[in-house]
């Protein structure tokens, strides 16, 4: 798979995450701790989007530097998407301990995601910035996993 593709793919996956986040964030509103630190997420995800969406020009305006393909398995990030894009369908809130806990994963699997994807890159500017995505996701991670310490939930 070229990394034009595999860059699309994460692409949407920030939009939808993003979105989720977002969804999050208005679903618990009464509680200001949760609601704040989702549409800090999602604000972060946008940001994330953004040097995806940078990167992606990158390369078609630099087709040369990018020409090699790659062995990126893009499924992961795929199924994250399908996953997000069915939790949002739903017409029920997810409890907020739930969406905690989705989120955590959601993060963790991105990370790992992420990371085996800047290890396949050939080109070192890519693979820095995907790892340096994978890195933020890992913060991400690690403050809904406080959050979650805190509210007695893990």
């Amino acid at each position: 798979m070229h990394i034009a593709q595999a860059l699309k793919w994460m692409d949407t996956l920030e939009c939808r995450v993003s979105e989720l986040y977002d969804m999050f964030s208005a679903d618990y509103a009464d509680d200001e701790e949760v609601s704040t630190i989702f549409c800090r997420l999602c604000v972060d995800e946008k940001c994330h989007q953004d040097i995806v969406q940078y990167e992606r020009r990158l390369v078609s305006q630099n087709p040369k530097h990018f020409d090699n393909d790659s062995e990126v398995d893009v499924v992961k990030i795929q199924e994250a998407i399908e996953s997000i894009e069915q939790l949002m369908a739903s017409e029920d809130a997810l409890p907020v301990k739930e969406a905690v806990a989705y989120s955590i994963k959601l993060e963790l699997d991105t990370v790992e995601c992420y990371y085996k994807t800047a290890i396949q890159l050939a080109n070192p500017s890519t693979a820095k910035l995907i790892n340096g995505l994978g890195m933020a996701d890992r913060e991400h991670m690690d403050m809904l996993m406080s959050l979650s310490t805190t509210r007695g939930w893990r």
